[in-house]
């Protein structure tokens, strides 16, 4: 029988990492002048499900995240330069 192995824990992010991607997403969504609704029926989620992301009330999954990025005309790049700039804030 094969000896197990002993995975270690992954790092959770800290809620500020959440806060910094909701607020880049958020910026990025203002930036595309949509609104929650519209960025939610674009890809099949509720506005209430965006709402959670923009206010760091739950994590996006990849799947969210390309759609949004895709439907807001934003790259990760984009991203990462609303997140840096909600930082400087």
């Amino acid at each position: 029988m094969a000896e197990a192995r002993i995975m270690p824990t992954p790092k959770l992010p800290h809620i500020e990492d959440y806060e910094a991607l909701g607020a880049g997403l958020r910026k990025l969504r203002e930036t595309a002048a949509m609104t929650q609704e519209q960025a939610g029926a674009a890809i099949d989620l509720r506005a209430q499900t965006i709402s959670e992301v923009e206010r760091a009330e739950r994590g996006p999954s990849w799947h969210t995240l390309r759609g949004l990025l895709r439907v807001y005309g934003a790259t990760l790049s984009d991203l990462d330069d609303a997140i840096e700039w909600q930082r400087r804030r």
